[in-house]
């Protein structure tokens, strides 16, 4: 059924149920297509403010943060490979809500997968900021994880 899945990272959130939950989703429906047909995407989205941070305090420009940002998420890669899904990574600058939307319309993704980081449960936000504006400004089916 998935077979596109855009699965964003603002170089904050902790993604240690989103393995648990992909293979859940694609899990459930692997008896209607084979598992090789879904494609994850990972787009790592280095946040603007993060980069002028970088290159004004510690001299480490865009190449240096991607290499930090490989290491780093490279335990989570060996988990998608581990559960046999096929992924691709994409490393960008910018503003993260406009970076997924912009994926979005490069590409025909079937689902979003989002990290929610707000710890505290408000029914009024419940939803992070970036997380509610991507999910309103698209149609694609946007699955928010904890």
């Amino acid at each position: 059924m998935y077979e596109n899945i855009l699965l964003a990272y603002d170089c904050e959130e902790k993604f240690e149920t989103a393995v648990k939950e992909l293979n859940n989703l694609i899990s459930n429906k692997r008896n209607d297509a084979k598992e090789e047909d879904t494609l994850i995407t990972v787009l790592v989205i280095i946040p603007q403010q993060l980069l002028e941070k970088s290159v004004a305090y510690q001299n480490k420009h865009f190449k240096k943060i991607v290499m930090e940002e490989k290491r780093k998420f490279k335990p989570f890669l060996e988990d998608l490979e581990i559960c046999g899904f096929r992924y691709e990574t994409k490393y960008i600058c910018g503003n993260v809500k406009k970076e997924v939307l912009n994926e979005l319309k490069r590409k025909d993704y079937d689902l979003i997968v989002l990290s929610n980081r707000n710890t505290k449960f408000k029914t009024k936000d419940a939803l992070g900021n970036a997380s509610y504006k991507i999910s309103k400004n698209t149609e694609v089916p946007t699955l928010i994880i904890r």
